[in-house]
């Protein structure tokens, strides 16, 4: 059947991919990953460029296969494939389709009638159609706009082929006819219909009626069992007014297709949880979770989370470790080589135990001075093999003997905790108990202050023992020694040692005693003043550093003696001085009041260096630069040269040594530098010259010629003195004699130097003059006289030179 393509896509294909296999391009669409199966997933499909037809393969499951957005439901991974048909437009198989060789190539049952396309049943292959006929419009071809095109002027006759072509055809082939048509006339406008091999293809296409509109229409035909093809467009419109039409660029070409992939991949990712309950085998407890049964493999990660309980270890494998109640998840992700990720999860519950271990301690009786220790019984359920025991204080109390049996004995009162352990599976239980006393009992606390370089004994005090009516104290030492108030709560120790004290109650006899160590502290700080700089010219005032230990525990205090003086920083390790003399430091220890003193001497260095200048050449024209002697100076690493000319003069180099050039006059000083005290002294020296100028003028009085052959050059100078000497030279004249006398003789033109120098000092001047040479000889012309004949027998000569008379003299001969 016909298809109409609107606008002029079809054709813009055609000319934009004439060299193109096929003028399409597919795309199936993105590859696709689906984390469950079975999957529904819509697959995406494009077409770029104008296509005949598309099919996808497999179609199996699939849903809308007509369309290029179908839904396909999966299990398993699987790849699609789009196929698309369009027109091989590089292979046009129509000679002239274009019809811009004229009428060549083609046949028509109309008449050709060339420049007239009036009556009706005539055409003419030409580039507009009003030109041929006034009622038809002024078209531009389809082509280019100013081509030709195949216009017909319709007859009332049904089934007259208007074009018609043979060509060659592969079997078994499918092939695309195409052509374009626009109305001429508005009215009846042509139907059309495509013929090959005298059969009718497809349905008639009718064209429309506005004029100089181009549409294009085509048919497919596969060729089956034949090698030609006998291609015609036939009109079928038989009215006898309108039905006018024009036909350009026939194409026949055969398809082409192109096909693309899309892979549908189906990843199964497994997260599973055996036991969904699971109980903690005591609170305090651990258990280990299993995800046993989950996806394993390359590119698989674990995650184990939760909300409410607490993950010890493994929270990124499949059997985690956690030690509470809660809600933990299992998240199992796989990245595909795609890059999408997939994920499940599953859920364990993990509650506490049923029957967990539970600690128990037995009610003790009271301690009293009859009874002066307790048994604290323990005891546990279940009642294990496996189980260890911990006593521990855990207000004011003590434990006599083993705190890892199952029972403990302790002697005073408090509060006393039993830990269970099962050491199979970790568990805990803890459980307390409080022993009281019958009676008051006697409480020793012994406490002591430090003996230091500030406090000589110790005090030892009994704040916290008991007190009231019938307690006596008493302090005893093994290796100390006990200054005062032996008996009293307090006492004063004299040397380091242990101490005791004991506590009686007189009134039923209850003792108790306490220990404290009595330490000294005697060490001195450490504080050593680093080797100081001088005092010199450079540094006025600098600071004094220190080295303490243990920083910064100390307090520090300067002063100074023999003449110093502290600028600032008097309480800290450097302070700043600005005088030589004596300087002393305090360190002081405050948390023994010990104390270190350390004293160092600053001394001062303001000895100058030494700066001489020797007394220097003149400069002269002969002698332009002099070398300057700093001889006598200072001379060591220690020492610095630098040369200044502050009046004019010029040093060209070695400034920095005690021996620079200088090539101007002027007063030089030298400075001189002590690195070790920045201390300088200076020495100056003056540099004259004598550079009195010559000047020079040289002349010349007259010009060669062919009557003078030579001229005197003259030299002449304002100065004036017996020390002057005359140079002449020349390179293109000649010197006849006196080259070294004030008026020398030449005798060819050219160019001559004369130098003068003053012999006294060196100093020269040159002048140079130009000789000039005038050899160019008179122009005459002798004008023609007239004959001497008989009637006039003499005859005069006349002459007319070519320069004013007056410049030449005339000198007449006669010839034979």
């Amino acid at each position: 059947m016909f298809r109409h393509l609107a606008g002029c896509l079809f054709f813009a294909i055609l000319c934009a991919r004439a060299n193109a296999q096929c003028p399409i391009s597919v795309s199936a669409g993105p590859d696709i990953v689906r984390c469950t199966s079975p999957a529904s997933v819509q697959l995406s499909g494009n077409i770029t460029g104008s296509h005949l037809g598309f099919t996808w393969s497999p179609t199996t499951g699939m849903t809308g296969s007509n369309t290029l957005n179908p839904t396909v439901n999966v299990s398993q991974t699987t790849n699609y494939i789009l196929t698309a048909t369009a027109l091989d437009a590089s292979t046009n198989l129509i000679v002239n389709g274009n019809f811009e060789q004229g009428t060549t190539g083609f046949t028509n049952d109309y008449i050709h009638n060339p420049g007239d396309l009036w009556p009706e049943g005539v055409y003419d292959v030409l580039t507009n159609p009003n030109a041929a006929h006034p009622n038809f419009p002024n078209c531009g071809d389809h082509t280019s706009g100013s081509g030709n095109m195949l216009a017909v002027n319709g007859s009332s006759t049904p089934g007259v082929d208007v074009w018609c072509q043979t060509v060659s055809v592969s079997p078994n082939t499918q092939y695309v006819f195409t052509a374009w048509a626009t109305s001429l006339v508005a009215s009846s406008p042509a139907r059309l219909q495509f013929s090959i091999n005298g059969a009718t293809l497809g349905t008639i296409f009718n064209v429309s009626p506005q004029t100089c509109n181009w549409q294009n229409f085509y048919a497919v035909w596969n060729s089956g069992a034949s090698t030609t093809a006998n291609i015609c467009i036939v009109n079928q419109n038989t009215a006898q007014s309108g039905n006018d039409f024009a036909v350009d660029d026939i194409v026949f070409s055969p398809t082409c297709r192109v096909s693309d992939t899309v892979r549908v991949e189906v990843v199964n990712v497994r997260a599973m949880a055996p036991t969904p309950n699971v109980f903690l085998p005591c609170i305090g407890g651990t258990i280990t979770l299993s995800g046993a049964g989950s996806t394993v493999g390359p590119g698989v990660t674990y995650q184990w989370q939760t909300s409410d309980g607490n993950i010890v270890s493994g929270a990124n494998t499949l059997n985690p470790v956690v030690n509470s109640t809660g809600s933990y998840i299992l998240t199992v992700r796989m990245v595909t080589p795609s890059g999408v990720i997939c994920e499940q999860s599953a859920t364990v519950n993990v509650f506490f135990p049923s029957n967990p271990l539970t600690a128990i301690i037995l009610s003790p009786p009271q301690l009293s001075c009859g009874v002066p220790t307790v048994t604290l019984i323990g005891n546990a359920t279940p009642s294990l093999a496996n189980l260890v025991y911990q006593w521990s204080v855990m207000t004011t109390g003590n434990i006599v003997g083993s705190t890892t049996n199952k029972n403990a004995i302790v002697n005073q009162p408090g509060t006393y905790q039993l830990m269970i352990t099962n050491t199979v599976t970790g568990c805990t239980s803890t459980a307390f108990t409080t022993v009281t006393s019958q009676t008051s009992l006697i409480v020793a606390q012994a406490t002591s202050d430090t003996i230091n370089c500030v406090q000589s004994t110790a005090v030892l005090s009994g704040a916290g023992s008991s007190t009231g009516a019938g307690i006596v104290y008493f302090w005893s030492t093994p290796n100390g020694m006990i200054v005062s108030g032996q008996t009293n709560q307090n006492a004063e120790a004299g040397t380091p040692g242990t101490y005791i004290l004991r506590v009686t109650n007189t009134n039923n006899g209850c003792i108790a005693r306490d220990t404290v160590v009595v330490v000294a502290n005697t060490t001195l700080p450490y504080a050593a003043i680093n080797p100081p700089e001088s005092i010199d010219c450079d540094s006025d005032t600098i600071r004094l550093f220190v080295n303490l230990s243990p920083p910064p525990f100390v307090l520090l205090i300067w002063t100074a003696e023999d003449g110093g003086h502290i600028a600032s920083g008097q309480y800290t390790p450097s302070p700043e001085i600005t005088a030589p003399g004596t300087y002393i430091l305090q360190t002081i220890d405050p948390i023994n009041g010990c104390i270190s003193i350390d004293t160092v001497p600053v001394v001062s260095n303001y000895t100058p260096p030494t700066a001489a200048s020797l007394p220097s050449d003149s400069l002269s024209c002969q002698q332009t630069s002099v070398v300057l002697s700093g001889a006598g100076s200072s001379v060591g690493f220690n020492f610095g040269y630098n040369w200044t000319a502050p009046n004019g003069g010029n040093i060209v180099g070695g400034e920095q040594t005690l021996s620079p050039e200088v090539n101007a006059p002027g007063l030089y000083t030298l400075t001189v530098l002590d690195y070790f005290n920045g201390c300088t002294d200076t020495a100056s020296v003056f540099v004259t010259a004598d550079t009195t100028a010559v000047t020079v003028i040289a002349s010349v009085d007259d010009t060669l010629n062919c009557s003078a052959l030579s001229v005197s050059i003259h030299g002449t100078s304002p100065s004036s003195g017996a020390a002057l000497s005359y140079s002449w030279v020349t390179t293109d004249g000649n010197i006849v004699a006196g080259a070294d006398t004030p008026d020398p003789l030449v005798s060819a033109p050219g160019t001559y130097a004369l130098t003068l120098t003053n012999t006294a000092n060196g100093c020269s001047a040159m002048d140079i003059v130009e000789v000039l040479q005038d050899t160019l000889p008179p122009t005459v012309q002798v004008n023609s006289p007239d004959q001497i004949t008989c009637a006039i027998p003499v005859q005069s000569i006349t002459t007319t030179p070519l320069a004013p008379a007056a410049a030449y003299t005339y000198a007449w001969t006669a010839g034979a």
